[in-house]
């Protein structure tokens, strides 16, 4: 049976500039600036999700297959490359 994608939303508990994480975050993946300003990472690792830093500061995990995602491995790396903490953002 076949899994359905599923977006996750994150919010900081702090500032983060990915500006100032491109380097930590290049070692691991690769960022894209999209249309819409917003900033793309997508992780050299496929087992992480592809993540949008949004403008408004969410940052929003794309998986593919919940299941498979390693998603709280992920967020822990994150927030060390950000320099700032992330917590699941309640809908």
């Amino acid at each position: 049976m076949a899994t359905k994608a599923k977006t996750l939303r994150y919010v900081s508990d702090g500032t983060y500039s990915v500006k100032d994480s491109r380097p930590a975050l290049e070692r691991h993946g690769e960022l894209v600036s999209t249309p819409a300003g917003d900033t793309k990472f997508v992780p050299d690792d496929p087992t992480f999700p592809t993540t949008v830093f949004r403008r408004d500061g969410i940052v929003e995990f794309y998986l593919d297959d919940p299941q498979e995602a390693r998603v709280e491995e992920y967020v822990a790396l994150l927030s060390r490359w950000l320099k700032a903490g992330l917590q699941l953002r309640k809908e």
